[in-house]
């Protein structure tokens, strides 16, 4: 695994967050099975996402592929930074998420060639599944260690992913010292809003009960100084199934088919519901 890669990913700094009034606080842990799989994976593309929004509004540079960079973000938002088994389950749920969909995807991939493998912007699922994990069992010695032995990844293995971790949590730190929030100061808000769109409101209602993505925010918001408002906004697509950035808006648009899409991904993954 590249780790130099993971270093540039933290090249972007994180937002200053605050919830929208769509967002609805409800216990995370009531959240299970192919819930908890599909909220932690809708989760993980909005955090990519914003990576994107991050990397636009506070004009960070990028060495390497953006969408790598995205990944590295994503994933060192979504992880606790103190133990948190639930908050863990969501990340280990989105990292299952790439696992399951490249077992899926084993004989599509099969049939490009190395070079379109190489210059597609987005790196294999498989590779995003290894290099997210990898954070994941790097942020936490008890924890990790445990979950690298139900994984089988040998003991140098997990030495690198604790160095990996280390190195872009500091890197992480210090980049975002610029942009910290300070008492009393102001700072843009992201404002997450969902779409009453009769045909998916299963899809609606399980990420506001949820809440994952306005505690995400709000994990921020007190850090993180932006420089103007964004805005997290779940809509249909006319069947696509999509999240991307728009400059224009400074908004992240996520579709309900790609909530959908996790929901009919879910029953595939062995586990679908993210325990250690």
């Amino acid at each position: 695994m590249p780790f130099v890669a993971v270093l540039l990913a933290v090249l972007l700094a994180t937002p200053a967050l605050a919830a929208g009034p769509e967002d609805e606080v409800a216990p995370l842990q009531e959240t299970t099975g192919a819930g908890l799989f599909t909220v932690g994976n809708t989760l993980f593309a909005v955090l990519h996402e914003l990576a994107h929004g991050l990397i636009a509004e506070l004009d960070l540079p990028i060495l390497g592929n953006e969408e790598t960079a995205a990944d590295s973000i994503a994933a060192l938002l979504m992880i606790p930074s103190e133990p948190n088994p639930f908050r863990r389950r969501l990340i280990l749920a989105a990292t299952r998420g790439w696992a399951t969909s490249a077992d899926i995807a084993d004989d599509a991939d099969a049939q490009k060639s190395g070079a379109s493998e190489f210059w597609d912007i987005h790196v294999r699922d498989i590779d995003r599944y290894r290099a997210t994990l990898c954070l994941l069992v790097g942020s936490d010695t008890r924890a990790g260690r445990a979950l690298a032995a139900r994984i089988g990844m040998n003991e140098s293995d997990v030495d690198l992913c604790r160095t990996a971790y280390a190195n872009a949590d500091e890197a992480f730190e210090r980049l975002t010292a610029p942009f910290r929030r300070r008492k009393g100061a102001g700072g843009g808000r992201i404002e997450v809003v969902y779409d009453d769109d009769p045909a998916f409101q299963a899809e609606r209602g399980l990420m506001r009960r949820a809440g994952s993505v306005r505690r995400a925010i709000a994990d921020l918001t007190a850090r993180i100084a932006l420089p103007n408002d964004l805005t997290v906004h779940f809509t249909a697509c006319d069947g696509g199934i999509n999240a991307w950035w728009d400059p224009d808006t400074r908004t992240v648009e996520v579709c309900y088919e790609l909530v959908a899409y996790y929901e009919d991904l879910a029953p595939f993954d062995e586990t679908a519901g993210g325990e250690e």
